[in-house]
């Protein structure tokens, strides 16, 4: 599992929901509008690449172990995601709920260039709590 890490980009903390119009019987001025299911987004991860750091790969690799993979759950963790002030103190965080790794994209390699590789992982999640510190 990942215990921690430094990301240069985190994205996807969004949810958003359907408006379902609903018609009132005999009404004829006006619907009404009622809030439908709710969708998380997939969150993105993306780090510069350390190649003695396999965190992300490794967990890529345990949720696809033979075997394990159909279990319900398995491969299936919490995510905290710390947000920290220019002193790197948690100012607030988010937890994702029953995290799994539904992408994995390793560097690009490029030998005539000179910028950093980076190594991105996107995750499916049930649902993400906030809190203040």
């Amino acid at each position: 599992n990942l215990t921690s890490g430094m990301f240069s980009e985190v994205g996807g903390l969004s949810w958003k929901a359907e408006s379902i119009p609903i018609r009132s019987g005999g009404n004829n001025k006006h619907g009404f509008h009622m809030r439908g299911p709710g969708k998380f987004e997939p969150l993105t991860l993306k780090r510069g690449f350390f190649a003695a750091n396999s965190e992300f790969f490794d967990m890529l690799q345990s949720s696809l172990a033979p075997n394990k993979s159909a279990q319900l759950g398995y491969g299936r963790v919490n995510v905290t995601i710390a947000i920290l002030n220019r002193n790197y103190e948690a100012i607030g965080e988010y937890t994702l709920k029953n995290a799994f790794i539904i992408e994995y994209s390793g560097l690009q390699l490029n030998s005539t260039g000179s910028q950093v590789g980076f190594e991105q992982i996107r995750m499916a999640y049930d649902y993400f709590d906030y809190a203040s510190k």
